[in-house]
């Protein structure tokens, strides 16, 4: 090895020895590096305490590192190449990322035509800010009433002649909402830019001047002249219009400006999608913040998706696991005091709540809400409204009034469904998984959430550094 390469092997090392120092490996997960900077980010979001409690640090350790064993069975089973996925991420990374791109020329250029065309319109005549009241006058108004806004018009402008503040006036009486809410004050502007009766008057008047009461298509108007200028030269605005512009949503046309100018100078061998990547990489590792949240919203999609389909869908559609969970455990579910099962029947009238009973009547329980769909509703009139439940005493007004007669509960009726119909029946413990499934598919998901983080746990490796760990929030 010549001494040139020795020594370029050497800065090298020293130099990857140094960024370890500053940020090192705090724990490894299925061969992947997590550096104590995304611990610390994870950590400290998450934690409403001391952030250099190193037993609140290594109590978070077991948390993160479940969560991690999920984004590496995520990503084992392929979630990150979903269509829907990479959409939803590209999606959310552009948000963050496409403002920090956008090519700065491209909104200079933008800016310079902006402020060209603003000088074109104001100069050199000038500019003039003014604070208003107006008072509208409808195009059809009859004359008596233009006569009655015009006297009222007239009343303010006597007020501000003795002394009214204006600000106060305009807020009070204005009819200009934008405006009025501001005292009245309104933007800079030039000439040709607003009715030309409010020019000639707001271009004739001295500053600090009060005009008389005057009269343009909207109404009438009482006009405090503020100030005059001329445009300041585009060196002093330039900050201010490159920001505006990319406010504007030239940010979107800088980035697609910037992304296409590296795919032309690729001689189009990368692709939009790789040079956004690219950009992104640049950005982040200029911004570590940056970095984790865009990171932290990619494992959040994978994550749901990820507990979707292990934990979530198989617990809530498993019908047969679900009951062989409450037979287990069913002494688990008992209650404390009956319930009541079965629907409450909202009715537009007598008629029709004696319709539903007699509909109803020894009928199986578990087609009652089909025959009210089927025979008293119909598509263009629906004649019920149901309620369907399994109540305790406190959870409906009119299950307390009728199945365990609370005095002080009256029954919940509604303007357009006057008439309360109660069917079921009052049981004292479930009779099946279905009378407890709400809870039952939260407990069981528990159960599952649970076997899937140990199989994991037994699948992929994981190596914690303890030394690296005391250094968290403490370096």
């Amino acid at each position: 090895m010549t001494l040139k390469s020795s020594l370029l092997f050497f800065l090298v090392l020293v130099g990857s020895v140094h960024l370890s120092a500053q940020d090192p490996v705090v724990m490894r997960i299925n061969g992947k590096d997590v550096l104590r900077s995304e611990f610390e980010y994870s950590f400290n979001k998450n934690n409403n305490g001391d952030i250099r409690s190193l037993k609140a640090i290594m109590d978070y350790v077991p948390m993160f590192v479940d969560y991690k064993l999920k984004m590496a069975a995520a990503e084992d089973a392929g979630y990150d190449t979903l269509t829907t996925f990479r959409n939803e991420f590209s999606m959310y990374r552009n948000l963050q990322i496409r403002p920090l791109i956008a090519d700065q020329g491209f909104a200079e250029q933008k800016a310079i035509e902006y402020y060209n065309n603003l000088y074109a319109e104001t100069e050199p005549d000038g500019m003039v800010k003014v604070a208003h009241i107006l008072l509208r006058v409808g195009v059809n108004e009859p004359e008596s009433k233009r006569i009655a806004i015009k006297n009222r018009a007239d009343s303010i402008y006597q007020a501000l002649l003795r002394g009214a503040d204006f600000a106060q006036m305009a807020r009070r009486y204005s009819q200009d909402a934008a405006s009025a809410a501001n005292g009245g004050e309104l933007p800079w502007f030039g000439k040709y830019r607003t009715l030309k009766e409010f020019e000639e008057v707001a271009f004739a008047m001295t500053n600090g001047q009060l005009s008389r009461v005057f009269v343009t298509p909207l109404g009438f108007h009482i006009v405090k002249k503020i100030g005059f200028k001329h445009l300041e030269p585009y060196s002093q605005l330039r900050s201010s219009l490159i920001a505006k512009m990319l406010a504007s949503g030239l940010a979107d046309q800088g980035a697609d400006a910037r992304i296409n100018q590296i795919v032309q100078a690729s001689g189009y061998t990368l692709t939009a999608e790789q040079v956004m990547q690219q950009l992104t990489d640049e950005q982040t590792a200029r911004d570590i913040n940056l970095k984790y949240l865009i990171q932290e919203y990619r494992e959040g999609l994978l994550l749901f998706e990820a507990s979707q389909r292990e934990v979530w869908d198989k617990a809530a559609a498993d019908e047969g696991a679900l009951d062989h969970f409450f037979r287990l455990h069913e002494s688990e579910y008992l209650w404390v005091s009956p319930r009541f099962k079965g629907l409450v029947i909202h009715c537009a009238d007598k008629d029709v709540a004696k319709r539903v009973r007699e509909a109803l009547k020894k009928q199986p329980e578990d087609l009652w809400e089909n025959i009210i769909e089927t025979q008293i509703n119909t598509p263009s009139e629906k004649l019920c409204r149901v309620e369907k439940g399994i109540f305790r005493q406190g959870d409906h007004q009119s299950v307390d009034n009728v199945i365990f007669k609370q005095k002080n509960a009256e029954l919940k009726k509604y303007e357009t469904y006057p008439e309360v119909v109660l069917e079921g029946r009052k049981i004292a413990q479930p009779e099946s998984y279905r009378d407890v499934k709400t809870q039952l598919v939260k407990d069981y998901q528990k159960v599952l959430e649970e076997g899937w983080i140990d199989a994991l746990r037994k699948k992929y490796p994981v190596e914690i550094k303890q030394e690296a760990l005391k250094t968290v929030n403490n370096h």
